[in-house]
């Protein structure tokens, strides 16, 4: 069976008992749907409080974009305290960080001051990331990982629906230190999904992982850790490093297309945002299924593509058209790609060490989101933005090329037809 690693198998996805929506499951997407609503709660009005204070759109880029790079520094820790110490411990802690980051900002009286919270909130962010998706990975059942990944992350798509709307409401009428307090509460509230769920033992939450290597079990279980495992997990650098090159493609995107779409004189840009979120939010739906059956590969290697025929488009495009096509692009691109690189990274991972695989990419989209958007920002400025997006096409391109050397060193098929059981 050497080589049939890249999916679970049809043979084992249906069996009785493989539920993925459990009430853990269903718990845990609540907990992380209330987070990400405070997210976007913050996330168009920290810039106006910024500007409010006498800040500049230099103080809010330098605020905001300096903010990921340092707090992904603490990644390998974070991974380490779920997988050494406690999913649950650190989901609290982390939410106990950003709690404390948002009443911070109630006494903040200078812009430069707003980097202290912001960073206190993206460590949080990455430790309670973290602990959430290895506890997903605990509690689904490894024939439907992907599924399970995918449909997660909706959580986050369907949470921009309500919190840039509630955020810049309690901004715009009751202040900024009713909006810190209420995304606290929101914060402290969120734990309150958290405590019922039962935390798997270390270790038992996918056992019989027949894709997490090429190898023989036997030879994984005798290498000795070294003291790089014990922080960087290696079986998790290809789709650690393919999600760093895709989120550099998918934040700049997101930050510059409305800009683009003025540049350009482009009506009706900003379905583009429409367009992207129902097609991320129903391609998660449909294709983590796919991929625990025919293999992470069908799904992911085609999302990759995508995400180069996006940036080749917004390169050259002056229509609503091309500003929809590239939508539909970027939605079934980074939208599918980054929940199934996640599963890529569980299937190669060993268990013991999949708090450490998922704090990894959580890290690749902090510092890959923040390079993109340096990027572009820079090269539009010196050049213009179809140089700019051609530079994100290669870049993508790039991770295609890495996500497809990683399945061929692992003797993975590209393609898994399921096995048929006999009559």
């Amino acid at each position: 069976m050497r080589g049939r690693g890249s999916t679970i198998g049809a043979e084992q996805g249906v069996r009785a008992g493989q539920r993925v929506y459990t009430r853990a499951f269903i718990l845990l997407f609540l907990m992380e749907f209330t987070i990400f609503v405070t997210f976007y709660m913050l996330l168009p009005t920290v810039p106006l409080y910024i500007k409010d204070l006498g800040g500049t759109n230099s103080t809010v880029g330098l605020v905001i974009g300096i903010a990921g790079p340092i707090a992904a520094f603490g990644v390998p820790l974070y991974g380490l305290g779920v997988d050494r110490w406690s999913r649950k411990g650190m989901a609290v802690l982390g939410l106990a960080i950003n709690v404390v980051g948002a009443l911070i900002m109630i006494f903040v009286v200078s812009p430069l001051m707003m980097l202290l919270p912001t960073i206190l909130r993206r460590v949080g962010s990455g430790a309670t990331g973290a602990a959430t998706r290895t506890l997903i990975l605990d509690i689904a059942p490894p024939s439907r990982r992907g599924e399970a990944m995918t449909n997660f992350a909706t959580s986050h798509n369907i949470a921009i629906a309500f919190g840039p709307t509630m955020g810049l409401w309690i901004y715009n009428d009751f202040g900024s230190t009713q909006l810190f307090i209420a995304c606290a509460a929101l914060m402290t509230g969120a734990t309150l999904f958290l405590f019922p769920v039962k935390a798997v033992p270390q270790g038992e939450g996918a056992r019989g992982r027949p894709q997490s290597s090429s190898l023989p079990e036997g030879d994984v279980e005798r290498r000795k850790e070294t003291w790089v495992d014990r922080l960087i997990v290696p079986e998790a650098l290809v789709p650690g490093i393919t999600v760093l090159l895709l989120s550099a493609a998918y934040l700049a995107t997101t930050t510059f297309v409305s800009i683009l779409g003025e540049t350009r004189e482009v009506p009706n840009y900003e379905w583009f945002f429409v367009l992207y979120a129902v097609v991320v939010i129903s391609g998660r739906l449909l294709t983590g299924r796919v991929s625990d059956t025919y293999g992470r590969a069908i799904i992911l290697l085609p999302s990759l593509a995508l995400t180069v025929g996006c940036m080749i488009t917004l390169a050259f495009t002056y229509s609503t058209i091309g500003f929809l096509a590239a939508a539909f692009m970027l939605g079934l691109g980074f939208g599918t790609g980054q929940p199934m690189l996640q599963a890529v990274a569980a299937d190669w991972t060993p268990p013991e060490k999949y708090g450490r695989a998922m704090a990894m990419m959580m890290g690749g989209f902090s510092f890959g989101s923040a390079a993109g958007t340096v990027f572009v920002g820079e090269v539009s400025e010196r050049l213009d933005f179809t140089a700019a997006f051609l530079g994100l096409a290669l870049t993508a391109g790039v991770a295609l090329v890495i996500a497809l050397w990683g399945f061929r060193r692992r003797r993975i098929p590209l393609l898994v037809m399921p096995e048929r059981s006999a009559a």
